[in-house]
């Protein structure tokens, strides 16, 4: 140990040499700042990759608007390397993995995720959307639940929840959740269109018809939801009502309206999911019929079966339209086309039943009829134009039977009393 005189002599050395003092001041305070220089210098790297990460993320979303998925996979990795922190790039990943078609790849991204426990309503989403290609859409509804139960104001997190619902069966559930929720979301009439198919499903027509213009209202000018008002009210037998919206979606821009000039078949595209021209021009047909206006009907649904043969139901309508304006041969050929692309056998037996008798071949016509009542027993009509044609055969016994089997079924039917009665009379 240092004695009390060696520890007196070495103050006394350090008293008088200030500057010595002064530096190894210096030395310690230096000493100090390094000791406290390493974390600050963590937090401003932190920081600075923080800004980075952020960079990153939106360069990926801007990748995945454009349809570069590659791109925005790359840079939504970059970004979860800067800051693994960040929900929103793990889901821009599992995003673009499944516009790429990597499902797998997808449910991993979204488990390291959960692995670094983080969890968001939009991962949430993304798994349910995961679960429902592969068919698990029971999983797939807690799923969408869960989202939705974060970001209660996310449109695409309650339509997933309801068409979940109508697949599984459970449409009366599907309607109930959209009618509740319809002014809690951000709405942009994708509720409103989903809830209107909802009803039609269930049989509610009037209600499906009032959806559908809630839906129009918020997207005037979408030509879409004109056509699945249209078509509803069709449906509805509301056709002075859905004639003008359908009308105004199979008019090609710049060419006149309904009746006029019929655009070159060349002008009208084929059947696709997203613009079901088929059905419009069915039902813009089943329309004109039904108002008993067969030369319009037949004018509009010509053009577009030239390009469509394999339409059974628009042909079946066409022989019908023909048929009223006098034209057995296009009668005759649609209704065989009808035939062979699957309309319903009584329809078509009908009309060429129909044909036969204005062709005079009575016989022809009976045998047909015969085949429709195989399977419609209580097809009204015809059991009428049954019983007229045996009485030109004279066969009076069975056009009496068939007359009053048509009576047993509607017994206010002129039709099947006078032919009765001119039997009666011979």
């Amino acid at each position: 140990m240092r004695s009390e005189e060696q520890n007196r002599t070495t103050l006394r050395w350090i008293t008088r040499r200030p500057g010595l003092i002064a530096a190894f001041a210096l030395i310690l305070a230096s000493g100090c700042a390094s000791i406290k220089a390493a974390p600050a210098k963590h937090e401003a790297e932190q920081r600075w990759n923080s800004v980075r990460a952020k960079a990153k993320l939106q360069l990926a979303r801007q990748h995945a608007e454009r349809g570069l998925f590659e791109e925005a996979l790359n840079a939504s990795k970059e970004s979860r390397t800067l800051d693994p922190s960040q929900p929103d790039a793990y889901a821009v990943s599992a995003k673009a993995l499944l516009e790429l078609g990597r499902l797998n790849s997808a449910e991993h991204s979204i488990q390291a995720a959960c692995q670094q426990g983080i969890h968001s309503p939009e991962l949430s989403y993304l798994d349910g959307v995961i679960l429902e290609q592969r068919g698990e859409i029971e999983a797939a509804l807690v799923k969408y639940q869960k989202a939705r139960a974060g970001d209660p104001i996310a449109v695409d997190y309650l339509t997933a929840e309801a068409e979940c619902l109508v697949m599984l069966g459970r449409h009366e559930d599907a309607f109930s959740l959209l009618s509740a929720n319809r002014h809690s979301v951000n709405e942009d009439a994708t509720v409103a269109i989903l809830a209107a198919r909802t009803a039609a499903l269930l049989g509610r027509n009037d209600e499906a018809i009032q959806w559908y213009r809630a839906a129009q209202a918020h997207a005037p000018d979408s030509p879409l939801i004109a056509q699945y008002l249209g078509l509803q009210l069709a449906r509805a037998g509301r056709c002075m009502e859905a004639i003008p919206l359908l009308r105004a979606t199979t008019t090609p821009a710049g060419s006149p309206s309904w009746p006029g000039q019929m655009p070159a078949p060349s002008a009208f595209a084929a059947d696709s999911e997203n613009q079901p021209i088929g059905a419009v021009y069915r039902a813009l047909g089943g329309c004109y019929l039904a108002i008993d206006d067969s030369t319009t009907a037949a004018a509009i649904l010509g053009p577009y079966l030239a390009n469509n043969q394999h339409d059974g139901l628009g042909q079946l309508l066409f022989a019908q339209a023909s048929f009223a304006t006098g034209d057995l041969y296009a009668a005759s050929r649609a209704i065989d086309l009808a035939q062979k692309y699957g309309a319903p056998a009584p329809d078509v037996f009908f009309i060429q039943s129909l044909i036969e008798w204005r062709r005079g071949r009575s016989t022809a016509a009976a045998d047909s009829l015969r085949r429709v009542l195989a399977f419609d027993p209580n097809h009204i009509e015809a059991n009428c134009l049954l019983g007229t044609v045996l009485s030109e055969l004279s066969l009076n016994a069975e056009a009496a039977e068939a007359f009053e089997r048509a009576l047993s079924l509607s017994p206010s039917n002129k039709w099947a009393f006078t032919g009765l009665a001119r039997l009666s009379e011979n």
